[in-house]
């Protein structure tokens, strides 16, 4: 066997050996960037969320990309802190090389040569060296890992999407079991089923390994399938796997923690650090700050719409509704209902065009008063001027309709949306979109 294969080159160890301060450089770093990226996914979330048609892809690859930032994140976590511990003892070695001075240490002999046979500084500092090493290296295997698996789920989920078998993607088993198949691929224990001693040899053996590979490729375990390998079989297993256990579910309880935040929906309705019990919370009046756009910036989206204030002192209330892409479908239906004219013909006088306009303006918002039902303590307002426009403070598109509040009394009052839409059966029904308290003064 060729020794040159098995050892690393000296060039190598020597960049090993002063591999701790570029280790320490980019934990530092990634701990930052990693710790700020919850941000920017969520502006970006909420952003894309109401303007696009999301699929279970779309959510899958955002939670997928939370649990590997969250990987990241422990992992380099735990790496900066060995590592500083260990720079702590290395500069008391530096400082007293020769260790503890048992002269001077008034205590029994017995106890004096108990101390002598515990590690000294020397091996506590090459032990915390080899956990800084694993604890950097497992965190990127975990993360490669991760990636993998969730490219591979969010294919076959593509693959079905276009082949017109969503009904399986949609059931949650299905998921989780899918997920489960993979990660047993990528670790190599299907390896395990393939190549038996009875099966490893001959023509069977090539076919088997060819599989192998394929699916390899395919999960792209072959990123860090050896490496683990290596790990596996130089460390307790079952430690192994339960510690990588423990470490991914870690991940992902911070991940969904954080996704409810903005995004509270079957498996992301989940709270850890939230103890407390509220009764008849269905029930219960709610104040909602992103209903208010005195509230709201750029970077805290109102997602569904607002009005100016909690406290109106105007004659009017300035409502405005985020256009979400679900509305299209019936909006579509009732332009075709009122014979709406795209504006792709040419006119002979500009007093036609005059015309042609007021009659699409007027067809307009009577698509838009049939899409959204807006009452005020329970009284239907039916004939709203509807117009579209920007949000000034958060920049959402939308819808911007005026309501006369001159005649309402001073007092608490509740505004209510609700959007009609066709369901997949081509029904016609209406949901609830906000439900908005505010006092007029």
């Amino acid at each position: 066997m060729n020794p040159s294969k098995n050892e690393l080159p000296d060039w190598v160890k020597d960049y090993r050996d002063q591999s701790w301060q570029i280790e320490m450089l980019i934990a530092g770093s990634v701990i930052f960037s990693l710790y700020s990226a919850s941000d920017i996914f969520r502006e970006y979330f909420l952003a894309v969320f109401p303007i696009s048609y999301t699929k279970p892809n779309h959510i899958i690859l955002l939670f997928g990309v939370y649990v590997i930032t969250r990987i990241l994140l422990i992992g380099f976590t735990a790496n900066l802190i060995l590592r500083s511990v260990w720079l702590a003892y290395l500069g008391i070695n530096f400082s007293f090389p020769k260790g503890v001075n048992y002269n001077k240490l008034k205590l029994s002999s017995n106890y004096k040569e108990k101390l002598k046979s515990s590690p000294n500084i020397v091996q506590r500092v090459v032990s915390l060296e080899r956990w800084c090493n694993l604890s950097y290296s497992f965190a990127v295997l975990l993360a490669l890992f991760t990636t993998s698996l969730l490219i591979s789920v969010s294919a076959i989920i593509w693959i079905l999407d276009t082949l017109g078998a969503s009904v399986f993607f949609t059931s949650t088993v299905f998921i989780y079991s899918l997920v489960a198949f993979l990660a047993i691929v990528q670790l190599g224990v299907f390896d395990k089923l393939l190549f038996s001693r009875n099966r490893a040899s001959g023509k069977l053996g090539k076919v088997l390994s060819g599989i192998s590979r394929f699916l390899e490729i395919i999960t792209l375990s072959f990123l860090f399938k050896r490496e683990l390998l290596v790990m596996r079989t130089n460390a307790n297993k079952w430690l192994l796997y339960l510690f990588s256990i423990a470490y991914i579910f870690i991940a992902l309880v911070f991940s969904v923690n954080h996704i409810d935040r903005y995004y509270s929906y079957g498996t992301f309705r989940f709270n850890i650090w939230d103890d407390r019990e509220q009764y008849a919370v269905n029930n219960a009046p709610r104040n909602n700050a992103l209903r208010y756009q005195n509230n709201l910036s750029k970077s805290r989206k109102s997602y569904l719409g607002c009005i100016q204030s909690d406290i109106i002192k105007d004659r009017y209330v300035k409502l405005f509704v985020v256009s979400w892409v679900t509305y299209d479908n019936y909006l579509k239906t009732s332009y075709e209902k009122y014979g709406y004219e795209k504006d792709n013909r040419s006119f002979n006088t500009y007093a036609e065009r005059i015309n042609f306009e007021r009659k699409n303006d007027s067809v307009y918002r009577l698509a838009l008063n049939d899409l959204f039902r807006v009452s005020i303590d329970d009284k239907p307002f039916t004939n709203l001027t509807w117009s579209t426009g920007v949000n000034p403070v958060t920049l959402e598109d939308g819808y911007y309709a005026y309501i006369d509040i001159n005649s309402l009394e001073p007092k608490e009052h509740k505004l209510k949306v609700k959007v009609a839409y066709i369901n997949w059966k081509d029904e016609k029904l209406l949901g609830d979109v906000m439900e908005i308290p505010f006092w007029k003064d």
